[in-house]
Formats: structure tokens, sequence, C-alpha cells
């Protein structure tokens, strides 16, 4: 890892501390914020693939009656989360299911809440400095580990995803989409999306054919 993302984690323990000191003297913030994690998966070095979300889940905090603080890489490879197994079978399908060893696992936003509506809610209770500075430094973040990262493809997990990929990359090149199904181009690296029903990837087989199509350009470019 180098040392534009070791500074964006420094950046990101920075801004979970003082959303935690925060959170002490506001019981709405306690409430709703559930931890920190950067990546869901190990760092994979010139990895192919970008898989973003749109923020950690509550799940740890359920699990553990603590908040996530996880700034690192995991160790192993996470396979609790059904949304992976998703990918393996779509991968697998292919005859590529190596894939899902080749492809680093985050989100658009590090910070884990019950589900995606708390996420804005917590942003807008934050006190004003402190909220400014969460919106502005999620927006460099996701940017920054694009950028590091270079993928040649980015899979968003769901609508909420791509929307804000769209809002960070507003110059996008538009490709295709079905109502399911959606790609299109920023700096050069191609952007799937796919919309899904929790953990279940609604119409696999055509994000199966999308992902495909162009990873198979990719390798032709």
């Amino acid at each position: 890892m180098n040392e534009v993302l070791k500074q964006l984690k420094e950046e990101v323990i920075s801004v979970n501390k003082k959303i935690v000191k925060a959170s002490e003297s506001n019981e709405n913030i306690k409430k709703l914020y559930k931890g920190c994690l950067i990546y869901i998966s190990p760092f994979y070095e010139n990895a192919d693939i970008l898989f973003l979300g749109i923020n950690p889940g509550g799940g740890y905090y359920k699990k553990n009656k603590k908040i996530q603080q996880q700034f690192d890489p995991l160790d192993n490879k996470e396979t609790g989360y059904g949304l992976w197994k998703e990918l393996e079978k779509c991968f697998s399908k292919m005859g590529k299911k190596e894939l899902t060893d080749n492809m680093i696992k985050s989100n658009c936003y590090f910070f884990n809440t019950d589900k995606e509506e708390d996420l804005y809610t917590l942003f807008e209770i934050l006190p004003p400095e402190l909220r400014m500075e969460v919106k502005s430094k999620s927006k460099e973040w996701v940017k920054t580990l694009i950028k590091e990262i270079s993928p040649k493809i980015i899979i968003c997990g769901g609508k909420s995803a791509m929307v804000r990929i769209q809002e960070l990359f507003p110059d996008y090149e538009y490709l295709e989409r079905t109502n399911y199904t959606k790609a299109i181009k920023i700096n050069g690296i191609y952007v799937i999306s796919f919309k899904r029903f929790k953990n279940i990837i609604r119409k696999r087989n055509e994000f199966i054919d999308y992902f495909k199509k162009y990873f198979t350009m990719i390798n032709k470019e």
C-alpha cells in the first residue's frame, strides 16, 4: 500500500475519533454511529476489480456490542457476507472464480450505520464543522481510492453506489443500461452496477453478460 493510501487511512482515523467524541455528548449520534471500516477484503496489489457498496452496515455492532474501528485491510477474504458469495457464483459461472481473489472491496462511505438512511441522518446531526469535513473528506477518499488502486473495472453493489459515483464524476460516459444493470465509464475505467434485493443480485445473468462484455473489452484495449 502506497503513501497516499496510508495518508487516507490516517485521515479516516482522525475523522472517526471526532465522530466518536461528538457521540459522547449526543445520544442521537451515538445511536446511529456503528463505527468505521475502510476495506472489506485484503488489499491486492494491482487489483483488476474494485467493488464499492454504499456504506458498511451495523452487523459488527450487533454481534460485538461495540462500534467497529477497522482501518487496515482484512487479513483474510471475507466469506460471511452474502453478496460476495453472489459475486463468486457469477465469476464461477464465467469460469473465472479466481477474480474474487483479485478484487478489493470497499464502500463509497466508510462509516457504519444499520441502514443507508441512517447514514444521511447521521451526517445532518453532526456538529456543522464536522459535518462539512465528513462530507468533503468522503468525496476525496473515494476518488483517491479509485485513483490509487487504478482498477480495470469497478462494480457498484446497488443503485445508490452507482448514483454516488456519477455524482463524484459528473463527466462520466454513459454506455448502456436496463432496469437492473447499468454501465458507464469514468477516467477510462468501466463501471458496472446491479440492483439487488438485500444480498441477492437481481437479474444475475444480465449482470454476468455485462461484466463479460466489458471485461473482454478491457483485455483487448
